[in-house]
């Protein structure tokens, strides 16, 4: 019974791989010994990656059904998991492989923070298959509600396969992994104009400064999301420190457009960085380190440029009259 699951499993994997092209068979050789699957039962759950050759792996918290989870790698040998811990804002996973050897596996390298490599390689649930990014973009993560940078991602693949798939580009450095899928331009356009109020507020389309990269099939296009390599850095940074804990950068206090310009700061968390600097709830935030804010979104994304520990020059309209105040950068 066993060796005829590990049969049909393998079996899956290599039709998945037999669709590539060369160049990308190399980066899948590459990073397949890092991979593993996540099993229900057998049938394939989800993709995790090894971040840490002390067997910490990285997943999607889609990709997870409790905390303890079963997985096997390529070979269909089998491995035993424990949920470590998991960041909320990002819906990513910490697990750790028990009774593991130092060495057993390589671990995975990250893309770099300014990465916009076009062409890469989506390790689904039912392996590799080809994906392309499109665009860079900003949203809000579900069911977190964080504002955070994206990636657009387009792939010709079945939807149910692609959920919380790990992206690597051609190099075979770790990109991130899929959140929201978005099947049809129907469906798609439908989600922008829902979100264009309160997150997707601006797009960089690659395909304005780059030549095209791969031509896809007659195929159902489905679009996906993945956040940046930049916050990808921080979460695996924060994953394998001795805390298991990712430091996002924050203040304490939530804002929504002001009129006519600015953002108006309607919650100030008590014991929070901004309520110890002096920030008050209706202060009108303009500007903040010498950059203009002009709505909730500017002032989003200049925290999520922030590293914890900086100190903000914010620049508020507090009863018609401007004042400046020093902010630390918290978690």
């Amino acid at each position: 019974m066993y060796w005829s699951a590990v049969s049909a499993f393998l079996v899956v994997l290599g039709a998945s791989s037999n669709d590539l092209t060369q160049r990308e068979l190399q980066a899948w050789k590459k990073v397949e010994p890092s991979i593993i699957y996540l099993m229900d039962g057998q049938s394939v759950r989800g993709t995790a990656a090894l971040i840490d050759e002390k067997g910490f792996f990285l997943a999607h918290k889609t990709a997870l059904e409790g905390s303890k989870v079963s997985g096997r790698w390529a070979n269909g040998s089998k491995v035993s998991l424990t949920l470590v811990a998991t960041d909320d804002p990002t819906q990513f996973v910490l697990l750790k492989a028990n009774d593991w050897q130092s060495g057993s596996a390589p671990a995975i390298s990250l893309s770099p923070a300014d990465s916009s490599d076009r062409a890469l390689l989506a390790i689904t649930s039912n392996g590799p298959v080809r994906a392309e990014r499109v665009a860079n973009t900003y949203g809000v993560i579900n069911p977190s509600r964080r504002f955070m940078p994206l990636s657009e991602v387009r792939m010709e693949n079945n939807l149910n396969s692609l959920g919380g798939a790990l992206l690597f580009n051609i190099n075979g450095q770790f990109v991130g992994a899929l959140n929201a899928t978005l099947e049809s331009p129907g469906i798609q356009n439908a989600y922008q104009n829902q979100m264009r109020g309160g997150a997707i507020r601006q797009s960089n389309d690659l395909n304005s400064r780059q030549a095209p990269v791969q031509i896809f099939g007659p195929g159902t296009m489905t679009t996906a999301y993945t956040i940046s390599p930049k916050v990808m850095k921080r979460v695996i940074d924060g994953f394998k420190s001795d805390s298991h804990e990712v430091a996002h950068p924050a203040i304490g206090i939530f804002c929504r457009d002001a009129a006519p310009t600015g953002a108006l700061i309607e919650i100030v968390s008590e014991g929070s960085t901004a309520d110890k600097a002096g920030l008050r709830k209706g202060d009108v935030i303009t500007s903040m380190n010498n950059v203009p804010v002009k709505n909730q979104f500017d002032f989003a994304r200049i925290m999520l440029d922030a590293e914890v520990g900086d100190i903000l020059t914010v620049w508020i309209k507090r009863s018609g009259l401007m004042q400046m105040i020093k902010v630390p950068v918290g978690k």
